[in-house]
């Protein structure tokens, strides 16, 4: 309900759920910590009144969502790193706002130069979102790493060129494409294999567009 009545965007909007709040695996920690701030907001609100709906607004509401990234990782601005309640929901706030790296480089710049130098969780929590905008750049609608393999699903498959897809295959002979996803296996972290996944599908696009400018074919 606090989450509801406060509009806060949880694990699933800073890692990259559906947009409703929902908790995926690499947010646990992330989604229980929203949930007890925004429950401690709700009760230290002025005579113990309750915010009203109309009276809240998203800061999210108005901006294009990003691609969904599942990522078994642990993700989060955490209490140790810091300390003040209203901070961290102001950070996590711009982070989850930024829509270009040079904005989401800006918070992160202005968070290492106030609180020092990031514990691991704070880099994949900017590691994720930087890649989440690469996703939306390479027309990529969601992502899954769980389980040892990418399951990478576009927004338009047909619109993705065919040879892009044997580009792929033939660099990474484990992959392979399915009627829905691109499926990329991959050993240890997750976050480098989405980079490499990433960096070698861009390069496919720019193949595929250099041969076929080569032949004078339009796009």
């Amino acid at each position: 309900l606090a989450f509801r009545d406060l509009q806060i965007r949880g694990a699933g909007e800073l890692l990259g759920a559906k947009q409703s709040g929902t908790m995926v695996s690499v947010g646990y920690e992330l989604y229980t910590q929203l949930i007890n701030e925004a429950v401690a907001t709700l009760k230290n609100t002025v005579d113990g009144e309750m915010p009203k709906d109309q009276d809240i607004k998203d800061p999210l509401e108005s901006l294009a969502p990003l691609p969904a990234l599942e990522v078994p990782v642990v993700a989060l601005l955490p209490e140790g790193y810091i300390k003040d309640q209203a901070q961290r929901l102001y950070y996590y706030q711009r982070m989850m706002s930024s829509r270009d790296p040079q904005t989401l480089g800006e918070v992160q710049a202005e968070i290492e130069d106030r609180y020092g130098r990031p514990t691991l969780e704070v880099s994949q929590a900017f590691a994720i979102m930087a890649l989440r905008m690469r996703a939306r750049d390479l027309g990529i609608d969601k992502l899954d790493a769980r389980g040892g393999r990418l399951n990478v699903q576009f927004k338009d498959m047909m619109a993705v060129p065919p040879r892009a897809f044997s580009i792929l295959s033939n660099r990474n002979r484990e992959a392979y494409k399915t009627k829905e996803a691109l499926i990329w296996p991959h050993t240890g972290s997750p976050l480098p294999a989405i980079e490499r996944m990433m960096d070698t599908f861009e390069a496919a696009l720019k193949e595929v567009e250099a041969g076929r400018a080569a032949l004078g074919i339009a796009r």
